[in-house]
């Protein structure tokens, strides 16, 4: 038996979205509880409301002797609300490409709200796995259900045959959560709201990697160690030479390409 290791390299992974989940709803709690608001409803609509406020929340729960502060939570929440639509629509984008779905429609989106929906996760030595169905994989071992390691590893790779339709189903449930509505009530206006913010993460993505790779190139202390800016090319050559941002553009085009007919058929 081939044993293979299924690591998970995206940052942004489902045990991460869940972390990011987390902090909005702290976030919220915490507004509410510094502005004397009376419901968790007004705390969200001044956050919405507000994105640019200074404002600096107090958790005692950041550290147990202390606590802690959070700065710029207004606008904290609101990058945080764009990194979770990303990953939902990027794990719609994967799904449907396995599916052979060139865009979503109502019917396609009520078959993936069919789908199990696990909101909790673990990482298994970099294999992203539900929490359910690792206590499963426990419960299988104390039943001597699973009596080999040979078992253990057919168990891991069913999870990573799932694993593309969990995470739609997740990243359905995400969008519900950060909308407060089911998906089939979502307007026109919603879907334009999670295009504009997918986008605009994948753009910022792709520009910072730009400007971080650019710094190889400007930076003082690494161009000291040449005689001149010629001697440098010849080692490094230009940015424009870097395949790593030539793939990443394409990717980067591809990706806003497919983001833009994925909800054509429902909006």
């Amino acid at each position: 038996m081939i044993k293979v290791q299924h690591i998970e390299t995206d940052p942004l992974a489902p045990d991460t979205i869940e972390e990011v989940l987390g902090a909005l709803e702290r976030i919220i709690e915490l507004t509410g509880r510094t502005l004397g608001l009376e419901s968790y409803q007004k705390a969200k609509d001044y956050l919405h409301q507000n994105p640019s406020q200074d404002l600096v929340l107090d958790d005692p729960q950041l550290q147990s002797k202390y606590g802690g502060r959070v700065v710029k939570a207004a606008s904290g929440y609101k990058e945080y609300r764009k990194i979770a639509k990303y990953f939902a629509v990027k794990s719609l984008i994967t799904y449907c490409k396995l599916m052979n779905y060139l865009s979503l429609s109502r019917e396609i989106m009520g078959k993936i709200a069919s789908l199990p929906l696990y909101t909790a996760w673990e990482n298994i030595g970099g294999q992203i796995i539900p929490q359910k169905q690792v206590e499963l994989l426990f419960e299988e071992i104390k039943k001597r259900k699973l009596q080999s390691w040979e078992d253990v590893h057919r168990f891991y790779d069913f999870c990573q045959e799932n694993y593309c339709a969990w995470k739609a189903r997740y990243g359905l449930y995400v969008l519900e959560r950060l909308y407060c509505r089911a998906i089939d009530e979502f307007s026109a206006d919603i879907y334009k709201d999670i295009c504009k913010d997918v986008l605009a993460v994948s753009d910022y993505m792709y520009e910072s990697s730009c400007q971080s790779r650019e710094k190889d190139y400007t930076n003082f202390f690494r161009a000291m160690i040449y005689r001149n800016k010629e001697e440098m090319e010849a080692v490094l050559g230009t940015i424009q030479d870097v395949d790593f941002l030539h793939q990443l553009e394409q990717e980067t085009k591809a990706f806003n390409n497919e983001l833009r007919v994925l909800f054509s058929d429902i909006r």
